[in-house]
């Protein structure tokens, strides 16, 4: 499946911030419901027709729910790898079967998050999607690049 460039990118920088920050506490702490809030808000305060309000809202929960499940499997991914690195005896094919077992879960993240994601485009005018992408630049850590990406 392709994804258009935007949406990649969304869960990308989404997902990085996940990763790099999002395993930590704190104020900074990116997280679906954090996201949840951003766009919650600006999809009720930009969306009147109450069908397609409703609809973008779902989209919207799923958004965060799916980056929520992924930052806990991230979580999990990272204590299991270093408690099975601090093991001397650990072996290449458990190592592998870790990697492997973590490479599905994120893919499965990776399309559960494209799909509410593209559910919530589809929902939604290309002004409003623009408007909810801008949003997202309220959020500790996310910075648009210069050249808008």
């Amino acid at each position: 499946m392709k994804y258009p460039r935007l949406i990649w990118a969304v869960f990308v920088s989404v997902a990085s911030i996940v990763a790099v920050v999002g395993c930590s506490s704190g104020p900074n702490m990116v997280t679906g419901n954090s996201i949840h809030e951003v766009l919650d808000e600006n999809v009720k305060a930009a969306i009147t027709d109450p069908d397609r309000r409703r609809e973008a809202l779902a989209e919207v929960k799923n958004l965060a729910d799916a980056l929520d499940a992924f930052g806990v499997d991230f979580h999990d991914a990272t204590s299991e790898s270093l408690a099975l690195n601090s093991d001397y005896n650990a072996t290449r094919e458990q190592f592998d079967e870790l990697r492997k077992r973590h490479d599905a879960q994120r893919r499965g993240h990776m399309q559960r998050f494209m799909l509410a994601a593209l559910g919530l485009r589809e929902s939604v005018t290309p002004e409003e999607w623009a408007g909810l992408s801008e949003s997202l630049d309220s959020l500790p850590g996310i910075q648009p690049k210069e050249d808008g990406t």
